[in-house]
């Protein structure tokens, strides 16, 4: 019995004994080294590179403006309804004009009033009128010298006593009367010969200035009377009826230009520096999917909008077959560098801020930080590496460096 004991306690001790030693060998032979991987690299190329940025916007036109009424008045006639093709210069609206073609008649004859009576001013009196006159003058002197002589006869004949005091005062009453009408006869005289005074000659004039002002006047309300295209294009919008009442600062039409139609959108304001006119552009609208459209950059406002701290930007199209109100995409390239190093997105990684790419050297794994530059499509350069590195792109993660991977043969992807 003891001895079953005994040979039990030896079973179990070498059982424990070769379960220790068994895990000190695994162990110790897992030391050797990390699992060899896997891995698929490409080797870097050398090519251009342009920098460009996306922007999303609309199809906009150069010019779009808004007809309104300057006047009062009933439509009696429209060019067309929405979509209708117009010139510059052509009528679009007409207003009824009758009450202001009225008034423009009695102005005018105003006018031809107002300068008659200027003309008869300047022209001064009339013959028959410096005739009458001058015989009107004649005959106050001749009734003048006549009272006059009879005044200094009386007065001689109350010298002497011959004749009563009443005579005297009523000769000499005589004598006064025909003075003074004779002062006026030649003050009569004097105004016909001189003419109309310098008075009443501005104010005539002016009543002239005043007549000619209020037919112009008339004449501008007419000319509102009638509403014209300021610039070629299709009638966009059209909020009036022919036989509607207009009030003056009414909206009744928007015009919209078609043939210079700009790509206009919001650029984020860390884009700014880089924009400059007449950078290239490529242009892609979501209605015309298989048209590539090529434009410019034409403008750049210098002002951020104050909520979004973005600037905007037109870029000229070069293709009439786009429409005003189109959403669409567009690539600008700003800037472009020739033969430089690339690989493919997939290679980069990034840790604590540094972005690296893994090579394989003599079988073994080496980690390289980098500084990337310009990405294009599913390609981005880097600076540093030459276009021999072997640059692991599929199989990179959790491997460690001086790590041995084994690198597989055929594309990746």
């Amino acid at each position: 019995m003891k001895r079953v004991f005994a040979l039990a306690a030896a079973v179990i001790v070498l059982t424990t004994a070769f379960t220790i030693v068994g895990k000190r060998y695994k162990k110790i032979d897992n030391d050797n080294g990390p699992e060899i991987k896997s891995v698929y690299v490409v080797k870097p190329l050398s090519e251009d590179m342009t920098e460009s940025i996306e922007l999303t916007g609309s199809i906009v036109p150069k010019s779009e403006v808004a007809v309104a009424a300057e006047t009062v008045g009933k439509v009696i006639y429209r060019v067309g309804d929405e979509g209708t093709k117009v010139s510059a210069g052509q009528v679009l609206l007409r207003i009824d004009d009758s009450a202001l073609q009225a008034q423009l008649s009695t102005a005018v004859a105003a006018v031809s009033a107002a300068e008659a009576r200027l003309a008869a001013l300047r022209s001064g009196a009339r013959s028959q009128e410096r005739l009458q006159a001058e015989n009107g003058a004649r005959q106050a002197q001749a009734v003048f010298d006549n009272a006059r002589q009879n005044y200094e006869r009386i007065k001689s004949l109350r010298s002497q006593g011959a004749i009563a005091e009443q005579q005297l005062d009523a000769a000499r009453a005589q004598y006064l009367a025909a003075e003074a009408q004779l002062s006026s006869a030649r003050a009569q005289l004097s105004m016909v010969g001189e003419g109309a005074r310098r008075e009443d000659i501005r104010a005539a004039e002016a009543g002239v200035s005043q007549a000619r002002g209020n037919v112009d006047m008339i004449r501008v309300q007419l000319g509102h009377t009638i509403l014209r295209a300021p610039i070629s294009g299709v009638i966009s919008d059209c909020r009036i009826d022919k036989g509607e009442m207009v009030l003056p600062g009414t909206s009744l039409m928007r015009i919209t230009e078609q043939n210079n139609l700009y790509f206009e959108a919001r650029v984020p304001e860390r884009f700014f520096a880089k924009l400059k006119r007449g950078q290239a552009a490529g242009i892609r609208v979501d209605a015309l999917p298989e048209k590539a459209i090529v434009g410019k950059v034409a403008e750049i406002v210098p002002v951020a909008d104050a909520k979004t701290r973005s600037f905007k930007i037109r870029i000229s199209l070069q293709d009439g077959n786009v429409k005003s109100g189109m959403f669409a995409r567009a690539k600008v390239a700003v800037s472009t560098h020739s033969a430089t190093i690339s690989v493919p997105h997939d290679a980069i990684r990034e840790s604590d801020g540094r972005k690296y790419i893994t090579c394989v050297e003599n079988g073994k794994v080496r980690k390289m930080e980098v500084h990337t530059g310009i990405e294009q499509e599913n390609r981005i350069e880097v600076m540093g590496v030459s276009t021999g590195t072997s640059v692991v792109v599929v199989g990179q993660d959790d491997l460690v460096e001086g790590q041995k991977v084994k690198v597989m043969e055929g594309a990746a992807f």
